[in-house]
């Protein structure tokens, strides 16, 4: 196995494949606080030449400090345990590409989702304990673009091939609801990190509110003619952003509030987000656009661009360090510091 030393920051890159348990399981530290947006300096780290990916990396996830970051791209889904050992290719997602995980940190449980466009979808909800699948979902006509995994567990949520979404007991044959107020493909889904609220978005650019639990619409957000790209809500449980076509979020307030507020980020498209805490997020757009944005009215501060689209991120334990995924397969790490 050949062994790369990490950059100050972080570097990930291919190695041998290794077969499931992931980790053992474990709860995450509590973050610390991050320094406003508009006081950020910020360097970053691209992946070694030579090491890039070849597939888009259509998600990253933090795991808790001690277990590194989980990066899906093709069909594989790679680990990067700890910053001074090897990343790990895991077993190849089944039948097709894989469009994306999503990690219920409570139990340690991972949902896969993707498949084979107009043709297939699967997905398979994981212990990454044991490594046992614990559920498999299929269907036929196209893959799975969308898909959301309860913070417990307990609950799966995914696109339906034309429209709307089916939201599943894990321990169930039958869905428990069926969002039908979408008419059109749904494009995303987002569990609150407190599991009582669902968020989905689609193609047109309405958005619903819903109980996790159950799939009852507590409220519809419209978005005429603007396509719903990415959702984020706050680790609170009390925020959301709705990423649009036209590169400009929506932020309302959850459950139920009708109120909304329009932000700016100055990119043509967003294509992926995701919060700090309650008041600052990082979003991604096209040609390795990328800003931090703040609701204080301050303007969004970019980070180093590069040619390739941003379709996922995710931040480190301390929030100082962010990860982007690109769509060409590459990855980059920013470090984000308040100057000295």
């Amino acid at each position: 196995m050949r062994t790369l030393k990490w950059s100050p920051v972080v570097a990930v890159f291919f190695a041998l494949a290794t077969p499931w348990p992931l980790f053992a399981q474990t709860e995450p530290a509590p973050s610390p606080a991050l320094p406003r947006a508009e006081r950020y300096v910020d360097s970053f780290s691209p992946l070694p030449e030579g090491w890039k990916y070849t597939n888009p990396i259509r998600g990253l996830i933090r795991l808790p400090e001690s277990n590194g970051l989980l990066i899906a791209q093709g069909s594989s889904l790679v680990h990067q345990p700890r910053q001074d050992s090897t990343a790990r290719r895991m077993n190849p997602f089944v039948e097709g590409e894989l469009f994306g995980i999503s990690l219920a940190h409570r139990s340690h449980q991972l949902l896969e989702y993707g498949g084979l466009s107009g043709r297939s979808g699967v997905a398979r909800v994981v212990d990454l304990a044991t490594g046992s699948e614990l559920r498999r979902f299929t269907v036929r006509g196209d893959c799975f673009e969308a898909g959301a995994l309860s913070p417990r567990g307990l609950m799966v949520a995914l696109n339906t091939p034309t429209k709307g979404a089916n939201l599943w007991r894990v321990d169930q044959t039958e869905p428990v609801a069926v969002l039908a107020l979408h008419t059109e493909l749904v494009t995303a889904l987002e569990f609150s990190a407190d599991g009582n609220w669902l968020l989905s978005g689609d193609r047109e650019g309405t958005v619903l509110v819903s109980e996790a639990d159950t799939g009852i619409d507590l409220l519809r957000v419209p978005h005429a003619g603007l396509e719903v790209r990415c959702l984020s809500i706050t680790p609170s449980g009390r925020r959301a952003a709705i990423g649009l076509s036209d590169g400009k979020l929506r932020v309302i307030d959850l459950p139920i509030s009708p109120r909304d507020r329009l932000v700016d980020t100055r990119l043509a498209n967003a294509l992926s987000v995701h919060w700090i805490d309650e008041q600052r997020f990082a979003v991604g757009g096209p040609d390795g656009q990328c800003m931090l944005v703040t609701l204080d009215g301050g303007a969004p501060k970019p980070l180093p661009s590069w040619s390739d689209h941003v379709l996922s991120l995710a931040w480190s334990p301390d929030r100082q360090t962010l990860f982007t995924g690109g769509h060409a397969g590459q990855l980059r790490v920013h470090t984000i510091k308040p100057p000295k």
